[in-house]
């Protein structure tokens, strides 16, 4: 699993965001499609921990990739 160490309902950290992200090989704009975000600004702000991202959506990319 990409993240064993993520709890379900808590917020992800910003390294776990991009961790999960390089692990699949995926751009910045394919991530934000896969949970349907509408611009890849985004996910790079949970990235850079600007924003918090939202754990459904964490979960989301998770089971889509």
């Amino acid at each position: 699993m990409l993240a064993a160490d993520f709890t379900l309902g808590a917020a992800p950290t910003a390294d776990e965001v991009l961790a999960a992200r390089l692990a699949t090989g995926l751009t910045q704009t394919q991530a934000a499609q896969r949970v349907g975000l509408g611009h890849y600004r985004r996910w790079g702000e949970y990235e850079a921990g600007l924003r918090q991202m939202d754990p459904a959506r964490y979960e989301l990319f998770l089971i889509t990739h």
